[in-house]
């Protein structure tokens, strides 16, 4: 509904409340990973494309301007395609992206840009390993939880694996060392990574969660 609204509404005028929107999304999204205290990258990872590692929640403040610029554009030249006349005049170009030399012409490129953006602050904001963990997340594994809907009892994610999924997503409780440490830790090869199910150091080149004793097997399942 907001997706829709955004591509009619001019949002002039209007900043205040996506802004006040983008909180209150913001806000809802800690109290189900626990509260945890907020990060740089949040707003981002909100943003960020679920195949790209985020949850696939739009920054309304953010995008607004541009999505009601560009749909409006797409329908004028719709409805004189078709015969029909429109207004003049042309919608206000974004005050954020002043004279781009190749602006976006349909809503799949301006998604595309506008995940480029994310991507690259995300680059800039992250160590190496939240890289990798951000990379993980993108994974089919990584975001196939989100795409469940829960319509029978075996599909119920319990509310402790919902607050461990967003914060492994939002990339809390990852290494805060930085890269020259890391880089140190993968020649010595004395990590000091903590796993979050069984609390103990990772010791082991391989991906950790294969070898984790507190980790559920999905290899295993009860069959006739």
């Amino acid at each position: 509904m907001l997706r829709h609204l955004v591509r009619t509404i001019d949002p002039r005028g209007l900043e205040d409340l996506f802004a006040q929107l983008d909180s209150l999304i913001y806000d809802f999204v800690r109290h189900l990973r626990g509260h945890e205290p907020k990060e740089a990258h949040d707003s981002d990872i909100i943003a960020l494309p679920v195949r790209n590692g985020g949850l696939g929640i739009p920054l309304f403040h953010e995008t607004a301007q541009q999505t009601y610029n560009l749909c409006s554009k797409l329908s004028k030249k719709l409805l004189l395609s078709l015969g029909y006349s429109s207004p003049d005049q042309e919608p206000p170009d974004d005050p954020h992206d002043p004279g781009d030399p190749d602006p976006p012409t349909t809503i799949q490129e301006l998604a595309s840009s506008t995940t480029k953006q994310y991507l690259g602050r995300l680059a800039s904001s992250t160590n190496l390993f939240e890289k990798r963990v951000l990379l993980e997340n993108s994974s089919f594994l990584g975001r196939r939880w989100l795409s469940i809907l829960p319509t029978t009892k075996t599909l119920i994610i319990a509310d402790t694996e919902l607050e461990y999924g967003l914060q492994t997503r939002f990339l809390i409780g990852t290494t805060t060392h930085n890269l020259q440490d890391l880089q140190n830790h993968q020649s010595s090869q004395n990590p000091s990574l903590t796993c979050l199910k069984c609390t103990n150091q990772v010791k082991t080149s391989l991906n950790h969660e294969d070898t984790c004793r507190a980790a559920s097997r999905g290899w295993i399942k009860r069959h006739n």
